[in-house]
């Protein structure tokens, strides 16, 4: 089966893109030897590094940007220093991070390498008068991809050149216009660069002969979408994006005019019959993980997620009070809210009980043991939580689907505020902080826990990474 993907992918990716559910579906179709082709619309000078470390090399891929600039090269091929031309009496003073070229004593260049590994010729900065005057940006596949003209300290012109070092594409950067000649040959002018690269993007997926497009929405990827989905099947993802940028934040009914496929059953009135989506998540579970057994403590690891402070200040004091009354009840927070600060929080109730003196001194110096406040966690040292774990929560309007399938393999019971695509039908969900109690006081009889628990075991399979992608081959047919 053939797959056409335009994802959001950036190569200034934070970790939480361990997270990036069209990540996790592109390696799922590779494990099951369907034919992904993934279509980048955004500009990826070190594309082949970034395949690399994202572990999706075997794609094929169409880019826009190497289609303005005539790139055939395909394979990872670094420029060194000594591919470029230096005057005679140039001197090298090696850095960390980079290589500063003196020439006459003069600050004359600036050789940037990327992060973390410094292995790669990130940029080229050319001085004069001590003044950035060019910027040559430095494809992984070896050659200058992109240079930026100052002049006294504002950028005036972005070039972007072939592989053979023509100029392809001139952008104005006071008037945004760009001047370009096009692969056809012609020449035209672009009110701007965005403008040039959906009109490259939407002529090429017009002539792909595969009928359905799954589209991971942003401004710019929703306004190609919009243009072909009359000739093609248009298919949005519709999962949680952490770590976007405010300007790839989307409005709640951007995706009204879209079939959405999403990991949750919508909390929004907004979706009418019409717009019903398509539930099913992105994530494979991973059946070699062991299932939860039966522990001292019950451990509820509480993933934050997106809440109002109020909200997350609420839930927090439900459950310290619900640890009041559990001695063995431990509570993980995963929370990267920087709103948000249990410790002042925590600190505040044990020096209100301390005062009231409701509990015995003993009792009160074990209660802080109960709480272990975490950052973000990445999936693989979440596991280590989860190890240990006997309810998962997630009480965010978007879930971590992510999480879900950890809880899943892991055959844990999870807390939510809707249905998730990793849950039974007949599944409760929290409508009120009063139901994390009901439900948690229900989990903690050891009977009601294994019988969650053999339910789960019993549909893990059903989620295992051929399972799931053959839920995806049957809604993308």
């Amino acid at each position: 089966m053939n797959i056409s993907l335009l994802p959001t992918w950036q190569e200034n990716s934070n970790s939480k893109n361990e997270v990036d559910s069209s990540l996790a579906l592109t390696k799922l179709f590779l494990r099951a030897e369907d034919q992904v082709t993934v279509i980048f619309a955004n500009y990826l000078p070190r594309l082949r590094t970034w395949l690399g470390q994202a572990q999706i090399e075997a794609i094929q891929y169409w880019s826009a940007y190497d289609e303005l600039q005539q790139v055939t090269q395909k394979d990872r091929q670094p420029l060194d220093l000594t591919d470029f031309t230096w005057p005679k009496n140039a001197e090298f003073v090696r850095m960390y991070d980079r290589i500063v070229v003196l020439v006459d004593l003069a600050h004359y260049a600036t050789i940037y390498f990327t992060y973390p590994k410094a292995d790669l010729i990130d940029r080229i900065d050319l001085l004069q008068n001590g003044q950035v005057a060019q910027q040559l940006t430095i494809d992984d596949r070896g050659f200058v991809s992109r240079v930026l003209t100052y002049q006294e300290e504002s950028l005036k012109t972005i070039d972007y050149l072939s592989q053979s070092g023509a100029v392809v594409a001139t952008e104005n950067c006071q008037t945004g216009q760009v001047q370009a000649l096009l692969p056809d040959g012609s020449e035209q002018t672009f009110a701007e660069m965005g403008a040039l690269i959906e009109h490259l993007v939407v002529l090429h997926i017009q002539l792909l002969s595969d009928q359905t497009l799954l589209v991971e929405p942003s401004v710019e990827n929703l306004a190609i979408a919009q243009q072909i989905q009359e000739d093609k099947r248009v298919l949005v993802l519709d999962y949680p994006f952490y770590g976007a940028e405010i300007s790839q934040e989307l409005r709640p009914n951007d995706l009204l005019s879209f079939q959405t496929i999403t990991g949750q059953v919508p909390l929004s009135s907004a979706f009418n019959l019409a717009h019903q989506p398509i539930v099913l998540g992105p994530f494979a579970v991973d059946l070699a993980t062991k299932n939860a057994v039966p522990k001292k403590h019950f451990v509820c690891y509480w993933r934050l997620g997106s809440l109002s402070v109020d909200y997350a200040n609420h839930i927090f004091t439900t459950l310290f009070d619900l640890a009041i009354e559990h001695e063995d009840l431990v509570i993980i927070v995963e929370n990267d809210m920087w709103q948000v600060g249990f410790q002042q929080l925590l600190t505040e109730k044990l020096g209100q009980l301390a005062q009231s003196q409701t509990l015995p001194f003993e009792r009160l110096e074990t209660l802080p043991a109960q709480f272990v406040l975490l950052d973000w966690q990445a999936p693989k040292k979440r596991q280590e939580y989860l190890q240990t774990a006997s309810a998962v929560i997630d009480l965010a309007d978007e879930v971590d689907l992510s999480l879900q399938a950890q809880a899943l393999a892991h055959g844990l019971p999870s807390l939510t505020k809707t249905q998730t695509a990793y849950q039974a039908s007949e599944t409760k969900h929290i409508q009120s902080v009063s139901d994390i109690v009901t439900s948690l006081n229900w989990l903690f009889d050891q009977q009601n826990w294994q019988g969650v628990q053999d339910s789960l075991i019993k549909v893990q399979s059903d989620y295992a990474s051929d399972a799931l992608a053959a839920k995806w081959r049957l809604e993308l047919r």
